[in-house]
């Protein structure tokens, strides 16, 4: 990990924060999932307007990702 972390110019300690608290989320999530399926079925719906959003930021990230990798 600390080639990677030399690489991306990030200190080691500010990876281990961001896994720990990934790591915590993803935990809290799996935990309330019984209840997030004994919900209506309306939930489950897809909002086309919120798909378009979320491709254009994905679209957004894979540039800026692309910028700063000609960057290094």
């Amino acid at each position: 990990m600390r080639d990677a972390c030399r690489e991306h110019d990030i200190a080691e300690t500010l990876y281990y924060g961001w896994r720990d608290k990934l790591l915590e989320g993803g935990e809290e999530v799996l935990a309330g999932k019984q209840e997030r399926h004994s919900g209506s079925a309306s939930c489950e719906r897809r909002s086309p307007s919120l798909d378009a959003r979320l491709g254009a930021k994905t679209y957004e990230l894979e540039v800026a990702g692309e910028a700063l990798r000609g960057w290094e």
